[in-house]
């Protein structure tokens, strides 16, 4: 690795994602999928039980297979007119928007604050239409935004408020806004206490949560051998991202052959390839419940916190010159560690070559488009500079779009030791002076026009 002033870079082995789960853990998952798929009233009110230990007011949860079960479940039971739309903080997965079209309705992005992540209230306001039926809020990253102004919004215009809660899971003590009519936490791979897969889906209205309950029984049981598939699956990914030994080996070799490993992984963490309407319309199986309880039995809280001390070190020791997103949240904790540089493709390429396993793919959070737009893609694109903005007609989601534009992912989290949290300062500080120093050649659209930045000229881009 490179030296800079006298000190010399060695790789960092740690990766920006990790499995946040003990080999005790994954042999419990294995060990559950290898008895009978039965009993599954008694999971459930062991499992509901548990989620309600730590709350004066017992909650009605549905444990569910994914975050993406219980959003469907949602909108198969209120059977909205085609056309209504739902509000959508401006940054999320691309399923959640393809679940709400599948039911025909339209999605329409509210931009949010990049210091609370939180909606903007006053756009909010104007993005309500006489079709608007729910809001959909997704706490990104660990924070948790303060939505009562949101709540109360909604509340005068007879709206629905769906949180979003699938990565901000900090224990049984919060859990969600309780004026929310729907909370949605997950326990997916790279989630945090990930139980390879689960969710918990707390609704306020007795007769939403019982008619969503009565049509989830319909649904068939996830069987045990798909549930131990997906497990040893992530086992052999864990074994590489939580190991600094194999990190050391893995990742050398992956640069001498130009394997790009962390798109390979991520790709392996995606949580339904394929057919995801057929594939999420299903029920935990009693492993995948027998390891959501024990995950939740166990929480460890002074792991947690070590993670969130961790977060905070970094951040307040990086350079001035790094955007940090989320710092006037309720809570504050860290899934994942973003930060906001500009030229984040280059900062990616300098970090790498100082030993820093910085990516800009770790989550597939990204820009929510409209439906309503005729000429929009089918799907978010990938996070560009050059997104197309024509797609929004107004009230573009500017600071959702630059954080999607200028977002990286640093290897923050409770596994990292001191030495290296501190290394991982220092490289980024030293990227940054670099990217700044060096003259490279950007490509932007101005008036329609393909454009070239080049050592501060600007010449037109030949069609030829």
């Amino acid at each position: 690795m490179e030296s800079t002033h006298g000190h010399k870079f060695g790789l960092t082995p740690y990766a920006c994602l990790y499995i946040d789960a003990s080999w005790a853990d994954c042999m419990y998952a294995v060990a559950s999928s290898l008895r009978p798929n039965t009993n599954h009233e008694h999971n459930i009110k062991q499992l509901c039980a548990l989620w309600n230990s730590q709350q004066s007011q017992p909650q009605q949860v549905i444990p569910c297979l994914s975050v993406r079960t219980g959003l469907d479940l949602f909108f198969r039971v209120k059977r909205y007119p085609l056309g209504s739309e739902i509000i959508m903080s401006a940054i999320n997965i691309p399923d959640m928007v393809r679940i709400i079209e599948h039911h025909g309705l339209k999605v329409v992005p509210c931009d949010i604050n990049l210091e609370t992540l939180a909606p903007k209230l006053d756009m909010l306001e104007t993005l309500i239409s006489v079709n608007t039926v729910a809001i959909v809020i997704a706490h990104i990253y660990g924070r948790v935004s303060n939505i009562d102004g949101l709540v109360e919004i909604a509340k005068k215009h007879n709206l629905v408020v769906i949180e979003d809660n699938a990565e901000v899971f900090c224990g049984l003590k919060y859990l969600g806004h309780p004026k929310a009519d729907m909370s949605l936490y997950s326990f997916g791979v790279i989630k945090p206490i990930t139980a390879f897969g689960g969710a918990m889906v707390r609704v306020n209205d007795p007769k939403l949560y019982q008619d969503m309950h009565n049509l989830y029984q319909q649904y068939s049981i996830q069987e045990h051998a798909v549930y131990l598939k997906k497990v040893m699956k992530y086992v052999a990914v864990k074994s590489l991202l939580n190991s600094s030994s194999a990190m050391y080996v893995a990742v050398p070799l992956a640069r001498y052959y130009k394997f790009d490993y962390k798109e390979a992984f991520v790709n392996k963490l995606r949580g339904f390839p394929g057919d995801l309407i057929v594939k999420i319309r299903q029920r935990p199986s009693a492993a995948l419940l027998h390891t959501m309880h024990r995950r939740l039995k166990n929480f460890d809280e002074a792991a947690f916190q070590t993670n969130t001390s961790k977060g905070m070190y970094v951040s307040e020791r990086l350079p001035s010159a790094v955007e940090h997103i989320g710092m006037k949240t309720d809570i504050r904790n860290y899934w994942l560690f973003p930060v906001v540089v500009h030229e984040p493709e280059q900062v990616i390429k300098e970090l790498n070559k100082l030993g820093v396993e910085a990516y800009r793919g770790a989550t597939q959070l990204n820009l929510v488009y409209p439906t309503q737009q005729p000429n929009r893609c089918p799907s978010p694109p990938p996070a560009s500079q050059n997104a197309p903005v024509q797609e929004f007609a107004d009230n573009h989601p500017h600071e959702a779009h630059y954080l999607i534009d200028h977002v990286i992912y640093l290897p923050v989290h409770k596994h990292v030791p001191q030495y290296y949290l501190d290394q991982i300062c220092l490289a980024v500080e030293v990227a940054l002076r670099r990217v700044a120093a060096k003259p490279f050649p950007k490509i932007v659209v101005i008036d329609g026009k393909t454009v070239v930045l080049h050592n501060g000229e600007m010449k037109v881009k030949s069609k030829l």
